[in-house]
């Protein structure tokens, strides 16, 4: 399944005017493979403000609204996880994987329970592009605390497995229950990043120091440790 970057303009300006012009909107959409359902979303990137978290906000489209109306035992969910991986897929040994659910949250997204609404303007102007008789928005929050994204990249001899570290992953599919796993052709996943805002002000030099006490020794082990500065610029994938 490919991932699509789609601008569309929502403004009658007058195009023959340069001054009169208007950046698109640029959002990512990407569909099942049985071509059921489509998710688009606005960025796939949330910032952390510390204080707050970016809403995840997408929007469901359905394609075949006739299907459903045929077959209404089926549904369509969302869901969220943040995943975290310690090791390569190819040493899972007797059942163990070497990964993590670090977060999950699901809702069911059609049929509509309740009254939908948009809580960005992002979704808004899809509505009004899509058609809301098709279209339906849905979105998560993000509790505090949770981990950002990180990406340990591997060596270039090793590319044959995912990459350790932190990532989140934004999935719809069909199902007759949230639990019942869906089939393959009719999940979306979009991949997603969690990222931290870097305050502007600087800060002290963080500094940390710690003493303990073993029993054979007679004198306690210190240890300290300390960093150049407090924010670190990582160019990561």
């Amino acid at each position: 399944t490919l991932l699509y970057t789609i601008k569309f303009e929502m403004s009658n300006c007058d195009k023959k005017d340069p001054k009169n012009q208007k950046d698109g909107t640029r959002v990512f959409k990407k569909m099942c493979l049985d071509g059921k359902i489509s998710t688009y979303i606005g960025t796939r990137e949330f910032v952390d403000y510390v204080g707050h978290i970016d809403p995840v906000a997408a929007v469901l489209l359905i394609h075949e609204m006739d299907w459903f109306t045929e077959n209404p035992e089926y549904k369509v969910y969302a869901e969220i996880i943040a995943t975290f991986r310690y090791g390569r897929d190819d040493l899972d040994v007797l059942g163990i994987n070497f990964k993590k659910d670090l977060y999950t949250d699901s809702m069911q997204v059609y049929p509509v329970r309740g009254s939908p609404f948009c809580t960005t303007k992002i979704q808004e102007k899809l509505l009004k592009k899509l058609g809301a008789e098709r279209a339906f928005p849905f979105t998560f929050e993000l509790p505090a605390g949770i981990p950002s994204s990180v990406t340990l990249q591997p060596v270039k001899s090793d590319q044959s497995s995912k990459p350790c570290g932190v990532e989140y992953c934004l999935k719809t599919y069909i199902a007759k229950d949230m639990h019942e796993t869906p089939d393959r052709k009719q999940i979306v996943d979009l991949l997603i990043k969690k990222i931290t805002h870097a305050p502007d002000t600087s800060a002290p030099q963080p500094y940390i120091e710690c003493a303990k006490n073993f029993m054979m020794s007679t004198n306690p082990l210190h240890v300290e440790a300390r960093l150049d500065k407090e924010v670190i610029f990582l160019h990561s994938s």
